[in-house]
């Protein structure tokens, strides 16, 4: 049963990616819930697992606010428009309470846009700081597109630029991060394209994020298929990185 509620409560929160991914920023949170459920509905019914789409949207429903902990559906939408805006800890919380295996794990990583490493980083305090109360009408959100990274890490067997380090996993496959040079979100508002992208591991990603180290165009490893723009480079190494800050 537990397995069930992580399961429906990813896929729903997919497929409101998808709605955002399709440009479905006219919706609101709540519409981009009601069709998202309606959505994972018609699949589980297709499945065999529910005997029609009303049955169906009531268990998801559930699963995604009673099930989840949530008091109430609000509740629920403002979590997920926290994570439209850049803000994955309430709602990553909650539904890592709920995953029991890697592939749910994996799942909610790619859904929500983090690292696998982050997604573990479940603090106490993140279970004890709600949401504040909000009003919100509409989404407009830029998502980055997984497929992406996923194609950089495959193109670089899954291996650091910069250090050829890899992960290896105990079920034998090879883990990496992709991190964007120039960040998405503002005030950087990087493009999410093949050439923003480079594969790292977790340590030269976090390093990379706190803008710990600089990078350089030549001594990144490089891949057939992928080649990184040096603007996004020179971006990083005079925005991101901090040792042109030393004063702050």
């Amino acid at each position: 049963m537990t397995r069930l509620v992580a399961d429906d409560i990813i896929a729903v929160l997919a497929e409101i990616r998808h709605c955002i991914d399709l440009s479905r920023s006219d919706l609101d949170v709540e519409e981009l819930r009601k069709e998202a459920i309606r959505s994972v509905a018609r699949i589980e019914v297709d499945a065999g697992r529910f005997v029609n789409e009303v049955s169906a949207q009531n268990s998801i429903h559930d699963a995604c606010v009673r099930r989840l902990g949530y008091i109430d559906v609000a509740e629920f939408d403002r979590a997920v428009d926290d994570w439209l805006s850049g803000r994955s800890d309430a709602l990553r919380v909650a539904v890592l309470a709920k995953v029991t295996n890697d592939a749910q794990r994996q799942g909610l990583a790619e859904v929500l846009g983090v690292s696998d490493s982050r997604l573990a980083k479940a603090s106490a305090q993140d279970l004890e700081s709600p949401p504040a109360d909000r009003v919100v009408t509409t989404v407009s959100r830029i998502l980055r597109d997984t497929g992406l990274s996923n194609r950089v890490k495959v193109l670089h067997n899954y291996e650091c630029q910069i250090c050829g380090c890899t992960l290896l996993l105990a079920d034998g496959s090879r883990y990496a991060e992709g991190h964007h040079v120039q960040p998405l979100g503002a005030p950087h508002n990087g493009p999410d394209v093949l050439g923003n992208i480079v594969c790292l591991c977790p340590n030269h990603h976090a390093a990379c994020d706190l803008g710990a180290i600089a990078l350089v165009a030549d001594e990144l490893r490089p891949a057939v298929g992928h080649f990184v723009e040096p603007s996004y480079i020179d971006y990083h190494n005079t925005v991101v990185y901090r040792g042109n800050n030393s004063d702050e």
